[in-house]
């Protein structure tokens, strides 16, 4: 009788098939194979759907505030800028000397033409007197007639030229005048180009000032909603001091060629707010769409393929649980965290509303907190 011995390397052969065959979940023949756990359901909070006819489309259109009166003032005459006599943020009266050119060459040809306007009129006494004389003496023969006319003429003359005189003296008093800037209305100083020293052109800008009043406020609106503001009407403007009362003054009946919209002018209501030149101001209008949607949560939206949306709905299973289902949805408003859509999704269905993600369509899924879509 012979012994077979079986080899160490066959015995380490047979040790890992039956540890391969454990690890593959291969049961020994008459054990009984173990149940499998049922998987937890995920707790979610959830909105129910409520269809909507319509919906309120806000648009946004911003504007700014304007001085009622703002003026760049120069001379009307070239010369050395002699003085300035305010700076930014002087408050100046209507009337007030702001700034005064050289006038020295101006001094000079006003007294050259002082001097001619009396020569003229000592010419002119002169022709008086001897027309007079030649009229009583032309009664007495001892003048002739021609000679009275000569008279006569002569001093017509002079007449004209004490006349011319006095013009180009009143032309050098305008000269005098556009040498000097004069405040034209009550305003604040708001900037100043230029110091003393400077030839100033004509026409340069020497100083800018902006009227002493409440300001206006203007702000572009789209053509078609132009008609809601009606002269005295009330509205409500954001600025960056917060919420303003502002009634309409005016809509101004052109289009701007640039946006395309129509101005509205605004006056404050209260004069003591404080806003400044510039600064920017919004007014919310809204315009009712008349499409069939449902209003929701952003964060109900998850992304889908190739830039879609869609939602994840709550359908019940055979043993009274529920999982969750991907329904495309085309979003057609987004107002703040609120979204308008529309899909297949009927009246009190029910949505994930948010952490989607944690969900993926099939999740066994159980209804924690629930909330009634909003209009």
């Amino acid at each position: 009788m012979r012994v077979q011995f079986i080899r160490p390397a066959t015995l380490v052969l047979f040790a890992g098939a039956g540890a391969f065959a454990l690890a593959l979940g291969m049961q020994p023949s008459g054990s009984a194979a173990p149940r499998s756990l049922p998987a937890a359901a995920m707790p979610v909070e959830i909105v129910t759907i409520e269809h909507s006819s319509s919906f309120e489309s806000a648009r946004i259109f911003t504007g700014q505030v304007e001085a009622r009166r703002r003026s760049s003032l120069g001379f009307e005459r070239s010369a050395k800028l002699i003085s300035v006599a305010v700076r930014e943020g002087a408050n100046v009266g209507a009337g007030e000397v702001l700034a005064t050119l050289d006038q020295a060459a101006l001094r000079a040809t006003r007294s050259e033409l002082e001097a001619a306007l009396a020569a003229a009129q000592a010419e002119l006494t002169l022709a008086t007197a001897t027309r007079i004389r030649f009229e009583d003496s032309v009664v007495r023969g001892a003048v002739t007639r021609q000679a009275l006319d000569e008279a006569r003429e002569g001093e017509r003359a002079r007449q004209a030229n004490v006349e011319l005189a006095e013009a180009r003296l009143a032309t050098l008093a305008v000269a005098f005048d556009q040498s000097r800037i004069v405040a034209p209305f009550d305003a604040v100083v708001v900037e100043r180009h230029m110091d003393e020293g400077q030839v100033v052109a004509t026409g340069a800008p020497v100083l800018t000032v902006q009227e002493r009043v409440a300001p206006e406020i203007r702000i572009g609106v789209a053509a078609d909603l132009a008609g809601r503001f009606s002269p005295g009407a009330e509205h409500k403007l954001n600025t960056s001091v917060g919420a303003v009362v502002a009634t309409v003054r005016a809509a101004l009946p052109l289009r701007s060629a640039t946006t395309r919209t129509v101005d509205v002018i605004f006056e404050l209501r209260d004069a003591t707010m404080p806003l400044r030149d510039g600064d920017l101001v919004e007014i919310a209008l809204s315009s009712p769409i008349q499409e069939s949607g449902i209003w929701l949560p952003v964060s109900a939206l998850a992304e889908a393929h190739r830039g879609l949306w869609q939602v994840y709905a709550l359908a019940r299973t055979k043993t009274g649980g529920f999982v969750t289902e991907a329904r495309a949805v085309e979003v057609l408003h987004l107002s703040g965290d609120r979204v308008y859509v529309r899909g297949a999704l009927a009246n009190g269905e029910r949505v994930v509303r948010a952490g989607l993600h944690r969900v993926v369509a099939g999740q066994s899924v159980a209804p924690a907190t629930h909330r009634v879509a909003s209009r």
